[in-house]
């Protein structure tokens, strides 16, 4: 059997450390043994040797394989130096990392800058930028003050051979920076630096696809809270062919989860539902068990909407156990906020009530109020189905609460305001609770807070 060719893929795996230098060398090897009768042969010679006299001495094919064992030998040599150099690189990175987020976030910018040799890496500059997309969903501000200081790291490095890698990652910054501009609310000034990181992709082309993904999945985040509907959706399979043609399976299912999102958003909960099954498809579901478990959360939800409760019922049952162990701290409550939704919908209200106030108290304990308030909305719907006035007034109070301290868009708070005036006067509607729901559901929310809980 033909020894596997050595692709980008594992080469890159092995750059970024995920696969030891030697191992690249020994697939050269044999693919070369594979191929060449002559390699095969020399290596076989190299094998029945030991050492440089034998080799002299051997007939001529021993003597090619001596050429053979001091290419082998310099290139295992330089790429095992090089192994070494990004360890102690990412090492130092993330010593630095932990001193700059030790600072005040109005002194790391100045430590950066006052530093002489420190703070230069483009290894430090990709840990901020992980850091900015994990704090986008809770903290929009300080995501972007990290994505900016990545910025300010990358116009440092001075590294002779990490040309094309800051090139990337200074697209990278852009893009994210315009992502925590856009969760923050800032839309157009985000549209600004989308335009800009495009520009410097136009300016220095890059051949790693997943750098063209990334900026086009952010940015159909944007359209999407813009309502350009269609816009998004096309960024988004664009997204997909480039994940895909990178090798990034995971990248190819946040990307069709996005994309279901979309879809779902416009009304269209069976091609989201496509969507999110060929997005499961594409999940290791013991490597990426956050991202499998998004798919299922948002499955679950289409299956809703497409009135096949029991379906849903299935779905959620078949991953209670995986919710439960799961390393994510919002999955019980993301469990107890898709069995209330489920149950609700299969015509068990108290038991729906229980869960659905369960995930709601969790969300209030854990200081999330925007998803505290998605949950009230659902508890709504209930009771304006039971006729329980009271207790719809007190819940549209307690989410006036939750969307001032959150500081949330103009049009959100608008539509809020007109909700409490329709239950203060007794107005309000089940479809009407449920279209606000969605609005609100989909208006800021980013994909990795969507992966996070249902959307």
């Amino acid at each position: 059997m033909t020894t596997p060719h050595v692709s980008p893929e594992l080469l890159a795996m092995v750059m970024r450390g995920d696969l030891p230098p030697r191992t690249l060398v020994t697939l050269v090897r044999n693919h070369l043994s594979d191929l060449c009768p002559d390699c095969r042969q020399a290596f076989e010679t190299l094998e029945a040797g030991n050492g440089m006299t034998r080799a002299m001495s051997a007939p001529e094919g021993a003597r090619t394989a001596n050429g053979y064992a001091t290419a082998f030998d310099r290139a295992t040599g330089k790429a095992l130096r090089q192994a070494g150099r990004l360890r102690d690189q990412r090492s130092e990175a993330g010593r630095d990392l932990r001193e700059l987020l030790s600072l005040d976030p109005g002194e790391r910018e100045r430590r950066v800058e006052r530093a002489h040799r420190r703070f230069r890496s483009p290894q430090l500059a990709a840990l901020l930028l992980a850091e900015s997309g994990r704090r986008v969903g809770s903290d929009p501000d300080a995501a972007r003050r990290l994505a900016r200081l990545a910025q300010c790291v990358l116009a440092r490095v001075t590294a002779p051979d990490a040309g094309s890698w800051v090139s990337g990652l200074e697209v990278r910054a852009l893009a994210i920076e315009a992502n925590a501009l856009r969760a923050g609310g800032d839309l157009t000034a985000a549209g600004g630096l989308f335009r800009r990181s495009r520009a410097l992709l136009a300016k220095h082309p890059s051949n790693d696809c997943e750098v063209y993904a990334e900026v086009a999945s952010l940015e159909a985040s944007l359209r999407q809270d813009q309502r350009r509907f269609a816009e998004a959706e096309r960024l988004l399979a664009r997204a997909v062919l480039l994940y895909r043609q990178a090798g990034r399976d995971d990248g190819v299912a946040k990307a069709l989860i996005q994309k279901g999102a979309v879809h779902r958003l416009v009304g269209e909960p069976m091609a989201a539902l496509e969507c999110l099954e060929d997005a499961a498809r594409c999940i290791d579901a013991e490597q990426h068990p956050d991202l499998f478990l998004c798919s299922v959360s948002n499955r679950a939800l289409c299956l809703c909407d497409l009135d096949r409760h029991q379906e849903a019922e299935a779905l959620v049952a078949a991953q209670r156990q995986r919710f439960a162990s799961a390393r994510n701290p919002w999955s019980r409550l993301r469990l107890r906020w898709l069995e209330g939704r489920i149950l609700h919908g299969l015509g068990d209200e108290a038991a729906a009530e229980r869960r659905l106030l369960e995930a709601r108290d969790g969300f209030l304990a854990a200081a999330n109020d925007f998803n505290a308030a998605l949950v009230s909305l659902d508890l709504a719907v209930l009771y304006l189905e039971q006729g329980r006035g009271a207790e719809l007034k007190e819940l549209a109070a307690g989410m006036g609460q939750a969307f001032r301290a959150r500081q949330v868009q103009r049009e959100e708070m608008a539509a809020l305001l007109l909700f409490q005036q329709a239950v203060a006067a007794e107005r309000v509607t089940a479809h009407a609770v449920r279209r606000l729901r969605g609005f609100l559901e989909h208006s800021r929310e980013d994909l990795t807070a969507r992966c996070a809980m249902p959307a």
